[in-house]
Order: C-alpha cells, then sequence, then structure tokens
C-alpha cells in the first residue's frame, strides 16, 4: 500500500490500466501562498483508455512525439487539445508505443477532465513527470481500496463504439 512504485503496474495495455486505476487516488504534493506544503488527493473514479492503434492518440503523429510515448508511469498533460482545456493522461505500456489513460474523474470532483486537471492544481510543466521518481510530486497511490466497476461504455466525443470508458459503480473501503 501506499505509492505505486512498480513500473509494471504501468508498462501494460491502457485498457488494463484504465481499469486498474480506478479507486486509486491521484496525489500532487504542492505549497499555498506561504510556501507551506499540502498534499491534495482524488480518488480516480473515471478512465478512459486510448490505445497504441488509434488515430486519436498523440503517439502514431511520427512527427513530433510527445510524453505520450514514454514508457508507462509517466504523465502526459494535453495542452492545446479540446479547445483549450487541459486533460492529465497516465501513460500506459512501453516505450514508443504511446497509449494512455485519460483520467476524467476524480471523487469527490465533477467528471471531466479538465476539472481533473483544476481540483489537482496541475501545471503545464507535469507533462512528461515520471510519477515513479522518490521526489515525483505527482503520484498514484494504493490505499487498499477496492472499486466495483459499471459495464465499460464508449468514450465520450470519440467517433467509435469501443467500449474504452470504466467507471466505479461504487468503492469498497477496506
Amino acid at each position: 500500500m501506499g505509492k505505486i512504485k512498480k513500473r509494471e503496474f504501468f508498462t501494460r495495455s491502457a485498457e488494463e490500466l484504465a481499469k486498474d486505476l480506478i479507486g486509486k487516488n491521484l496525489c500532487h504534493l504542492t505549497y499555498d501562498e506561504n510556501g507551506e506544503a499540502f498534499i491534495i488527493k482524488g480518488r480516480i473514479k473515471v478512465t478512459e483508455a486510448y490505445l497504441h492503434d488509434e488515430s486519436v492518440t498523440d503517439g502514431n503523429r511520427e512527427k513530433n512525439k510527445t510524453s505520450q510515448a514514454l514508457e508507462g508511469g509517466h504523465l502526459h498533460l494535453h495542452t492545446k487539445c479540446c479547445e483549450g482545456r487541459k486533460r492529465l493522461d497516465v501513460v500506459a505500456n512501453k516505450v514508443d508505443v504511446s497509449e494512455g489513460v485519460l483520467i476524467c474523474g476524480l471523487d469527490p470532483y465533477e467528471d471531466g477532465p479538465q476539472r481533473v486537471v483544476w481540483a489537482m492544481e496541475i501545471l503545464d510543466s507535469a507533462d512528461g513527470m515520471d510519477m515513479l521518481k522518490d521526489d515525483a510530486e505527482i503520484w498514484i497511490e494504493d490505499d487498499g481500496t477496492q472499486a466495483e466497476l459499471k459495464e465499460p461504455t464508449k468514450r465520450k466525443n470519440i467517433p467509435d463504439d469501443k467500449p474504452l470508458r470504466f467507471e466505479a459503480k461504487r468503492f469498497i473501503f477496506k
């Protein structure tokens, strides 16, 4: 329990990772106006998987590769997508596979990828961050909470019918 430090948790398919991130805590060490450190936590309740073979992933653009092409466990921050809104992906799989899991909702906040970025106070500098490093300011934490999932559905605003959106039905706290 605690910070997930095993790269193997992240270096697998985005679809598997998207399911297993539900119920985990997204954590961000940040500072108040007086320089005092504090941690913002939100329990991940909605994710969407983006696979390597899809044209919707940045990694399929051979030119101008992004942080999405890094090894699983890194962060990819979309800063110029969706009409100026920001989105946060947890990179999945191995280097250059370019799969990611979009964090779409955190408990107790309203759903929406932009709301995740706002609630967690994530800055553009988070792009490419390795969450497994000891000094990472953003990480995923497992506190033992289990999630019962709803049936997967299609992703929002993606023109396909792949059931790659995962959502918690309820959390089981231990």
